[in-house]
């Protein structure tokens, strides 16, 4: 089992790692750009080379662990400033050790690198800055700022192909459960923003396929819904049992059906919740 790629359009390749996480590379003519890096299962850098002989710039939509893994076979990787503190959510000692069981579960060779997971090499992160922009030679992307799944999750919007690369900005299943995540609101305020872009698809970091910005409409739905019409159903992540949420099903029965739309926003505390966090105070 190692990395696998799909070609989305030309110039557009969706790539999959071993564990199944996504990234995607856009091809230039002087260049080539990876958007997220994966888990840092397998030799990312060497599958490049399998792709393209060009130049690979590296940037991150955001710097969660299933997005930055990879980054660490590089020297330097694009990544907001305003994700740092992402980072060290990254090297949590009990996150590293789920994600390095849930890859020997998985895969035929448990000697196989985790290197996203290596935590004494790190690559010289470069600021990310909203209307960065990259041109790669006949195909330039430049850099959008997506708050909601975090702080600073970037997206690149490239006119020549007419796509968004979003990153986890916007998915069928939103994720806004985590604790850097934003509010609804704020998502809301950034599916307007996008809304007001010029492109015909996005690519997520998690779909080997084009959606239609029209698919938009719905995500914008199912967030309002959220809001004002469903109290949803505890949702609980596999790989990391502790981050808990709110699951909003909008529409859909089966999570990989292709109508499915859902967002799992933060669980409400409960007043015992709330007396333990004030008890635990006095304790440290």
């Amino acid at each position: 089992m190692g990395f696998s790629h799909h070609t989305l359009k030309k110039n557009l390749i969706s790539i999959r790692d071993p564990l199944g996480y996504v990234a995607t590379l856009v091809i230039g003519r002087h260049a080539a750009l990876l958007f997220d890096t994966m888990s840092g299962v397998g030799d990312l850098r060497s599958y490049l080379k399998t792709l393209t002989d060009l130049p690979v710039i590296v940037v991150l939509s955001h710097a969660h662990f299933d997005h930055l893994g990879g980054a660490f076979l590089f020297d330097e990787v694009y990544l907001s400033s305003q994700e740092a503190i992402n980072l060290e959510i990254y090297f949590d000692k009990e996150i590293r050790e789920l994600v390095v069981n849930n890859a020997k579960k998985k895969l035929p060779f448990t000697h196989q690198a985790v290197h996203g997971l290596n935590a004494s090499s790190r690559p010289d992160f470069l600021e990310l800055k909203e209307g960065m922009r990259f041109d790669l030679g006949g195909v330039r992307l430049e850099a959008i700022s997506l708050p909601g799944h975090t702080p600073g999750s970037m997206g690149l919007l490239c006119k020549e192909l007419g796509v968004l690369l979003s990153g986890d900005a916007f998915t069928p299943i939103m994720c806004l459960f985590l604790e850097e995540s934003l509010s609804v609101n704020a998502y809301l305020r950034t599916l307007d923003k996008v809304a007001r872009l010029s492109f015909d698809y996005f690519v997520t970091s998690h779909h080997q396929r084009l959606f239609e910005k029209e698919r938009l409409e719905i995500f914008r739905s199912c967030a309002e819904f959220s809001q004002h019409n469903d109290k949803g159903k505890l949702f609980r992540y596999s790989l990391i049992p502790k981050f808990e949420g709110v699951m909003h099903i909008f529409q859909g029965s089966r999570d990989n059906a292709d109508d499915f739309v859902a967002i799992i926003t933060k669980k409400e505390k409960k007043d015992e919740d709330i007396l333990f966090d004030e008890a635990m105070k006095y304790r440290k």
